[in-house]
C-alpha cells in the first residue's frame, strides 16, 4: 500500500507540475511544448544514475527538433539543501562538460521536498550518451560519494521526455 501512495503522489505531483508550469507560461522559455502528447514518456530510475543546471541557460538552437527531459528529484527527509549545494556546486559544471544544456530549475511551492529541471538534448540517442558519460565521470563519482556520506540525498527520480508543439512560442 506504501509503494501505491508513493506512486499516486508521484502521478498527481507530475500533472500538478506540469499544469503549473503552462498556467504560468513557462512554456514559452526556451520554447518547452509541454502540452505535446508525441514523444511523452516517464521513467523512473535510480537516484545514482540522475542530475542538472541554471535559470539562464544559453537559448536553444532552432532548426531541429530538440528532446527536452524533465526530471522531478524527491530528496530523502532533511537532504534538499545537500542535494541543492551539490547542483549549484558542482553538477551544473559537470552538466554542461558533458553537453547537457540546461534549460531551468523549480521548487513547487507546496513540495518542499522536490526539485524540478529541464533540460535539452539535441536527440534521446545524444542524451542517452551525455547521461553515460556524466555517470562514468571520476569527478562526479567522486561528488556523489562525498555528498552521500551521511546518506543518499535522493529517494526518487522520475524522467519525462518531451517534444515541442509546433505551435508553442
Amino acid at each position: 500500500m506504501q509503494n501505491f501512495n508513493h506512486s499516486l503522489r508521484l502521478l498527481c505531483h507530475r500533472y500538478t507540475v506540469i499544469a503549473a508550469l503552462w498556467l504560468a507560461g513557462i512554456g514559452a522559455i526556451s520554447g518547452l511544448g509541454l502540452l505535446s502528447a508525441p514523444g511523452l514518456q516517464a521513467q523512473t530510475q535510480p537516484a545514482a544514475q540522475a542530475y542538472a543546471s541554471s535559470d539562464t541557460a544559453p537559448p536553444i538552437p532552432t532548426g531541429q527538433q530538440w528532446v527536452y527531459e524533465m526530471r522531478t528529484y524527491v530528496a530523502n527527509p532533511g537532504k534538499m539543501a545537500a542535494l541543492e549545494t551539490r547542483f549549484r556546486d558542482h553538477t551544473l559544471d559537470l552538466f554542461e562538460k558533458h553537453g547537457m544544456r540546461t534549460v531551468s530549475f523549480w521548487r513547487p511551492v507546496e513540495d518542499t521536498d522536490t526539485l524540478i529541471y529541464v533540460l535539452a538534448h539535441p536527440s534521446r540517442t545524444e542524451a542517452a550518451a551525455a547521461w553515460r558519460a556524466f555517470a562514468a565521470d571520476p569527478e562526479w563519482q567522486a561528488v556523489a560519494r562525498a555528498s552521500e556520506m551521511n546518506g543518499r540525498l535522493v529517494a526518487s527520480i522520475s524522467r519525462v521526455f518531451m517534444t515541442k508543439t509546433d505551435y508553442s512560442p
